[in-house]
């Protein structure tokens, strides 16, 4: 089997078990795929969320930090770097992290509705605002529709607007 092939085998496989939560599993293979194939920031950002989602989150920085160093303006690690910085409370890292996600890519949704989680977390009302309707005129899947649309819910209901809140 080619390289190119098993490359593709391997990245399929680590997602599915990623979607299943299976993070165990996640952890033990993708440590060997980054070992393998060094240059690949997908076996890094997988592993280190399964490694966030089971409360090893200073592992999993670090291991982003590995990926970020290989590509500085990653903005997908960057937004993991935020995630996971906003898990164990710093905030103030994860607003950083997120920031130059969005100082790269002004349109990255995912950077978008984390950062305005972040700003509701901090009652920045306006900012929550402008964050989620621009992540919403962005959205291209349903996915992403469906998280900004709970994300502008628990925005109505924290202003005390729950009948939008109820439609969201």
């Amino acid at each position: 089997m080619n390289d190119l092939k098993y490359l593709q085998d391997e990245t399929s496989k680590l997602i599915n078990l990623y979607n299943a939560k299976l993070f165990d599993e996640v952890i033990r293979k993708g440590r060997i795929l980054i070992k393998k194939f060094p240059n690949q920031i997908l076996f890094y950002n997988a592993t280190a969320l399964s490694l966030s989602s089971k409360g090893e989150n200073d592992e999993a920085i670090k291991i982003l930090n590995q990926a970020l160093n290989l590509q500085p303006k990653n903005i997908n690690v960057l937004n993991n770097l935020g995630l996971v910085n906003g898990n164990i409370n710093n905030l103030k890292e994860a607003r950083s992290y997120y920031m130059r996600a969005l100082s790269i890519n002004e349109n990255f949704v995912d950077a978008l509705v984390n950062l305005s989680q972040l700003d509701l977390n901090e009652n920045k009302i306006k900012e929550t605002k402008e964050n989620l309707d621009k992540a919403l005129k962005l959205s291209r899947t349903p996915g992403q529709e469906e998280i900004i649309n709970t994300s502008l819910g628990f925005y109505y209901q924290q202003i005390g607007n729950f009948k939008e809140a109820i439609k969201c």
